[in-house]
């Protein structure tokens, strides 16, 4: 048959379909296609440098778009606290536990023993000042106060009602307060008292700075934390001390893991004490790597890692 006697029957058909007018109509289109598309084949092609793509948004360098989440200060204040310990791993290993965790709960119920005392605890990133006021007396200031400070402040028996008002403020101007309001025995408090969500930062454990102030109608201690944050000139083993995990929020698990082989555990910590934050002191002794995590009951997780930083090169003496 060939070749004519398969395309000649096609075209017959579709020119009695689509008449003759549409039908040469769409073949000159077709023509002109295959024309250009030869002559793109054909012709020789130049190359050209590639232009950059212009920047969706004009920003200079180092400005960050979109919302930037300023990190949280969180405030506790209660008229009572439970304060928690115990080991993260068993005691019994032979160079003593692996870690001791701390955790404290603050809470609006008297204490047991009837002092009439109030409670106090800040915790946040780079906190540059905090204020403390009770009732309308003199504001007590403190600048720089370190990683998180905490306090005690006892009210003398013949004072029914009273409140403590705290601001705090970091080095980048956010600023939040809170205040209690104590009349006998209740209490309640104003102010952002939300779970706080759980976050740990990577501390060097330090000394406590103590200071005992007064005013009228109380007396009390401040203890301030100047604990430097772990960076990458943290390095505890030049002091022989130890790393911190700084938790706040309602942690339940805590893990310890050591050169990423030697797990340990300490669970259940949401039923008792049920924490607001928990401190984990972690001596560092041979390990290479630290991690430590925390979970939450609700299934939030924050981690935290520490490598040993290489030993440093001693220069080489040609003899």
């Amino acid at each position: 048959m060939g070749i004519r006697g398969i395309v000649r029957p096609v075209l017959h058909r579709l020119v009695r379909r689509t008449g003759l007018r549409a039908f040469l109509g769409g073949l000159a289109a077709l023509t002109g296609v295959a024309v250009i598309t030869a002559g793109a084949v054909i012709a020789p092609r130049v190359v050209t440098a590639p232009q950059p793509p212009s920047p969706l948004f004009n920003l200079p360098d180092g400005q960050i778009y979109g919302p930037v989440l300023a990190p949280p200060i969180t405030i506790r204040l209660g008229q009572s606290v439970l304060n928690a310990t115990g080991s993260v791993g068993p005691q019994d290993e032979p160079q003593g536990s692996p870690a001791i965790w701390e955790g404290h709960a603050l809470g609006l119920e008297p204490d047991s023993q009837g002092n009439r005392s109030l409670f106090f605890w800040v915790e946040g990133d780079r906190l540059d000042r905090i204020t403390l006021q009770v009732n309308d007396g003199d504001a007590i200031v403190e600048d720089r106060p370190g990683a998180y400070i905490s306090g005690e402040l006892s009210m003398v028996r013949w004072l029914q009602d009273y409140s403590l008002h705290v601001t705090a403020q970091d080095m980048s101007g956010i600023r939040t307060d809170a205040t209690i309001f104590v009349q006998g025995v209740d209490a309640h408090v104003e102010g952002d008292q939300v779970d706080p969500p759980l976050r740990m930062r990577l501390l060097r454990l330090a000394g406590t700075d103590t200071r005992e102030v007064s005013g009228v109608g109380f007396r009390g201690k401040i203890y301030r934390h100047p604990w430097p944050v772990c960076e990458s000139n943290c390095d505890p083993t030049t002091q022989g001390g130890a790393l911190v995990a700084m938790i706040s929020g309602p942690a339940d698990t805590l893990a310890l893991i050591l050169d990423e082989t030697i797990p340990y555990f300490a669970t259940g910590l949401s039923y008792w004490p049920s924490p607001e934050f928990t401190i984990v002191a972690i001596p560092v002794r041979d390990s290479n790597i630290v991690e430590v995590a925390a979970l939450s009951e609700a299934g939030d997780l924050v981690l935290a890692r520490w490598d040993r930083p290489p030993a440093a090169q001693l220069p080489s003496i040609d003899t």
